[in-house]
């Protein structure tokens, strides 16, 4: 088991408590964390498409704030929420590689 929330049982469902610990680590945006508990998630049997519920479920928790604020600061400032883009959508398709996974050290980088 991943950690001490698996270990002391503590929802009914070992499944639960992984999805609930897959959402809390997207949620904290903790690597180490998802890693840890999408191992633990898949060895007690949860499925992809599980897994992927509860991801795009706590995304969209984390992103209701910060869609928010930029609405207020576009509505203050008198402009478009797309004033507040940093980066060009074509570019950043270019520059990235989406199926590989960036490694641990790479990530602790802020912005």
């Amino acid at each position: 088991m991943s950690d001490l929330a698996t270990q002391q049982d503590l929802a009914a469902d070992p499944k639960v408590t992984e999805l609930v610990a897959l959402a809390a680590a997207v949620g904290s945006n903790c690597e180490a964390c998802f890693r840890s508990h999408y191992e633990t998630a898949r060895d007690v049997g949860v499925s992809d498409g599980d897994i992927i519920r509860a991801v795009a479920v706590a995304q969209a928790v984390k992103e209701t704030p910060a869609r928010r604020m930029l609405d207020l600061a576009s509505r203050k400032l008198n402009v478009p929420a797309t004033a507040f883009t940093t980066v060009d959508a074509a570019t950043a398709d270019d520059a990235t590689d989406e199926s590989a996974e960036p490694s641990p050290a790479a990530s602790d980088a802020c912005c």
